[in-house]
């Protein structure tokens, strides 16, 4: 029994060491404070625990054993909730996030002040606080100024732009930018950015190096051969059409988006990719992210639409949502469709935004009406049939605004996956 008992001691004691020096690895190597405390927690409990319990075992008194368990339930109970408690500060202090980290949770939830951040991670908007019913129908959409002066016309569209990626809908998008630039005679660019191969950062394993840059190295080719073909598919559909069209290419990624769009009044963006081309959904969408930054209006393209004759605009009661009419009719996009402000719930707050927001499009001139709301228990089936009605939709968003919104129906998202044309103003 006591050799025994010195094994398990033994072994308990060696695999401590062992998670300690892993963990100890993870500190030295992982790229933000947050991976790099995902380690160190797993020292503190794991490391640290299975070492008291090989000391408790090897001393072999009942009081050294005890001591040992009531060690490592301290640490069980109290280590994970101060690193919670720690990377919540250090999120809201802005500490950097390593540019391979695929989805910020937190984003728009806390409140984050950035600071000497990784130059491949974008600034986020901050939170700002809900408004009540009252600023939601008398301040969140700016009314005209009741002078008896005629409303303002939009400016018509005149630079579009057209991300180029190869992705299924690609064909759609092009042709959709192509039709839209020949209606109005705006000018039209194809824009294609391929990212570098540093940009595939991040934490790696011990011997990783070699095969990353190789994964990236050909993500890099594969996004060049799909924007190549792009490219050839838009130029036949611009010779047909007989619409002229400039063509960009950049490899310094998505980074270099800002410049390229800066003057541009519409960004044309197929659906289902992220920034490399590959399928994404939600907020990881190249649209919603490039929504999200408020660099320029994003109608995002799933299949090739008809004649948009019937808009619907979803309203709840986000601050995100209040001023989509406003922003609708800034773009001048679609001036002679019917635009229908169809609240998202049944609260009085929605349904007082949507009343406002339709209040301001017949102010300038539009043909506008509310709807009946989309309930919270509204069926998928239901909402999707309801949707259908339109020719393409408007919108603040893809997808659930937290992560805590996967949990229920989000009508978002049923309408970027029922939609061919998703305005994201």
């Amino acid at each position: 029994m006591t050799l025994l008992l010195e094994i398990v001691a033994a072994a308990c004691l060696l695999s401590g060491g062992v998670v300690v020096a892993i963990a100890a690895l993870g500190v030295a190597r992982f790229p933000d404070p947050f991976t790099r405390m995902h380690a160190a927690t797993k020292t503190g409990v794991a490391g640290a625990g299975l070492i008291m319990l090989g000391a408790g075992l090897g001393l072999g008194t009942p009081a050294a054993v005890l001591t040992a368990l009531a060690g490592v339930a301290f640490l069980v109970a109290t280590t994970p909730l101060a690193s919670h408690l720690l990377g919540r500060a250090a999120y809201v202090a802005g500490a950097p996030i390593a540019s391979a980290t695929v989805r910020d949770a937190l984003e728009g939830v806390l409140d984050r002040h950035l600071f000497d951040i990784d130059p491949a991670r974008r600034r986020r908007a901050q939170r700002k606080p809900r408004p009540t019913s009252e600023e939601a129908a008398m301040t969140a959409i700016p009314f005209p100024e009741a002078s008896g002066r005629p409303a303002a016309h939009p400016a018509p569209l005149r630079r579009i732009v057209c991300w180029l990626s190869g992705a299924p809908a690609q064909s759609e998008a092009s042709a959709t930018a192509l039709a839209l630039a020949g209606d109005c005679g705006a000018s039209l660019t194809a824009l294609s950015l391929v990212a570098s191969v540093s940009d595939a950062g991040g934490a790696r394993p011990v011997g990783g190096s070699h095969w990353a840059r190789w994964s990236a190295a050909s993500r890099r080719e594969r996004q060049r051969t799909s924007a190549a073909t792009a490219l050839a598919d838009f130029e036949d559909r611009a010779r047909s059409a007989g619409v002229p069209a400039d063509t960009r290419h950049d490899e310094a990624g998505p980074a270099a988006l800002g410049r390229h769009v800066a003057a541009a009044d519409l960004m044309v963006v197929p659906a289902g990719i992220d920034a490399a081309g590959e399928p994404a959904e939600g907020a990881d969408e190249l649209a919603a992210r490039i929504a999200a930054e408020h660099r320029v209006p994003v109608l995002r393209v799933a299949r090739r639409p008809g004649p948009v004759r019937r808009i619907a605009i979803l309203v709840d009661r986000s601050a995100a949502s209040a001023g989509l009419a406003q922003s609708f009719t800034r773009i001048g996009l679609w001036s002679d469709a019917r635009a229908e402000i169809v609240p998202v719930g049944d609260d009085p707050a929605s349904i007082e935004a949507a009343a406002a927001q339709a209040a301001l499009l017949v102010a300038h001139g539009r043909i506008a009406e509310t709807t009946p709301p989309i309930g919270e228990e509204t069926p998928v089936d239901e909402i999707a049939a309801l949707l259908r009605r339109y020719d393409a939709v408007v919108m603040a968003r893809l997808g659930p605004a937290t992560w805590l919104g996967i949990a229920r129906i989000d009508r978002h998202a049923v309408a970027a996956a029922t939609m061919a044309l998703v305005l994201l103003p």
